[in-house]
């Protein structure tokens, strides 16, 4: 990561243990792998305000450079567990969340919509939010051992 010179990083379904950068994990209680992981280079201010290790897992971070303050939300949502969307911290501006929420839609390139996607698009028109990656951007996830993509992540800004 260091040599793509990434600021800051949202893991889902991780067991990393990464160098460099500040770490802010949560991993969940029980499970060998699995849990959160947001990582931000050392140049910025990050505070982490809020966790959430239930049916969706959260973490929030308040960010600061210089003037500008941000909210960053690590979300992930297990596909065996129930959505919790009204779970999340209430939308700011300079509010950014990313994550895997487990969901299919067209506007972040599936060929269907599923119920959970349904759920999120309203969420995100509800609170106002952009949908910040396209179709036909590169996916974020591959199968390290064949070139199949999983999911897609999902970030938003207002």
């Amino acid at each position: 990561m260091s040599s793509m010179k990434t600021t800051i990083c949202c893991i889902q379904e991780t067991h990393l243990q990464p160098k460099g950068y500040q770490c802010f994990r949560s991993d969940r209680i029980g499970r060998s792998k699995g849990g959160i992981l947001t990582l931000v280079r050392n140049n910025i201010d990050a505070i982490q305000t809020t966790t959430l290790m239930d049916d969706s897992e959260f973490q929030v971070l308040n960010l600061k450079k210089k003037d500008f303050h941000m909210k960053l939300v690590n979300h992930y949502s297990p596909n065996d567990k129930a959505l919790s969307r009204n779970a999340l911290p209430a939308v700011e501006d300079h509010y950014l969340v990313a994550g895997d929420f487990n969901m299919h839609s067209h506007s972040w390139g599936y060929d269907h919509i599923d119920k959970r996607g349904e759920e999120v698009e309203n969420w995100q028109d509800d609170h106002k939010l952009n949908l910040i990656n396209k179709p036909e951007d590169q996916p974020t996830f591959y199968i390290h051992t064949r070139s199949c993509i999983l999911h897609r992540r999902h970030r938003w800004a207002n």
